[in-house]
């Protein structure tokens, strides 16, 4: 692997994981009607239910938006 295609994996995990953030919190705030959780004491004071829900929205978008944009990325970059 080289330094190019290294650079553009972080950029992707960089952009899914503002997706996946960006996502966790319309959902929270749409579905659940609340205001998504900002910190980690937030977090915390969850229950458990909605600690489970918050993490699975957040990781299925992650993973979603990044095996997307790895796939045309590799496409472009020729590692295909």
């Amino acid at each position: 692997m080289n330094i190019g295609w290294k650079v553009i994996s972080l950029g992707i995990s960089t952009v899914a994981g503002a997706a996946a953030n960006a996502a966790a919190g319309q959902v929270w705030e749409k579905g659940l009607g609340k205001q998504k959780p900002k910190d980690d004491d937030e977090l915390e004071s969850l229950p458990i239910k909605e600690l489970i829900l918050f993490t699975a929205i957040t990781a299925i978008v992650h993973a979603t938006v990044t095996t997307l944009m790895k796939r045309k990325a590799a496409q472009w970059y020729g590692n295909d």
